[in-house]
């Protein structure tokens, strides 16, 4: 071999290995692109849209659907059936793993009692006020379908002599506290968990 056609093999090996390489390269990062799966648990067909592309995804009734995204999930929205009332949302429940949700109200108050039928009652309210009512007959709810506030509180007082009176505290439909007392009971806590606050 001359040296011409040795350094004719060495370029030629050069750019074979150099291809290798570029090919592993990209069969690696297709390999690792994220997936972000979204599971509908909401009872409708909603749809999915892409806010960067606007591309649009059905997502039927209790479907889990996976998308191949480097995107977060803040990128796409959801768009619901026309006429219909209930407000929808991801709730994280893992790793870039999130479930559709749904409710007619962001946050609820219920008071109610056993045997007795009068309360004082104490809540925070949308503006983030504290709102006293010195007696409401029982059952009594309150509901906010928008509540600007991240915190919450209830208190409810017995105002008879006898029975007891119960508390329970839902948001966006789920109940977060369920308390019950022969006198007073009281309870606080945030909209996006259930941690008390002070």
């Amino acid at each position: 071999m001359n040296k011409s056609t040795i350094g004719t093999a060495k370029k030629g090996f050069l750019a074979l290995l150099l291809c290798t390489l570029f090919l592993f390269a990209c069969k690696k990062n297709r390999s690792e692109q994220k997936m972000l799966e979204i599971k509908n648990e909401t009872g409708v067909a909603l749809i999915l849209v892409n806010a960067q592309n606007g591309e649009r995804s059905p997502i039927g009734l209790a479907e889990v659907r996976q998308i191949a995204t480097d995107l977060e999930i803040g990128i796409f929205s959801i768009e619901a059936p026309v006429g219909e009332l209930r407000s929808f949302e991801f709730e994280r429940t893992g790793d870039r793993k999130y479930t559709i949700i749904s409710y007619l109200d962001v946050l609820e108050y219920r008071i109610s009692g056993s045997v007795t039928r009068t309360a004082r009652v104490s809540f925070t309210d949308q503006k983030g006020a504290q709102v006293d009512l010195p007696t409401v007959d029982l059952p009594y709810n309150i509901s906010y379908k928008k509540y600007t506030q991240n915190k919450w509180s209830l208190s409810a007082d017995n105002l008879e002599q006898n029975g007891a009176i119960f508390i329970k505290v839902l948001v966006k439909g789920r109940i977060r506290t369920e308390l019950s007392a022969p006198q007073g009971v009281a309870a606080s806590g945030t909209i996006d968990g259930t941690s008390p606050y002070k």
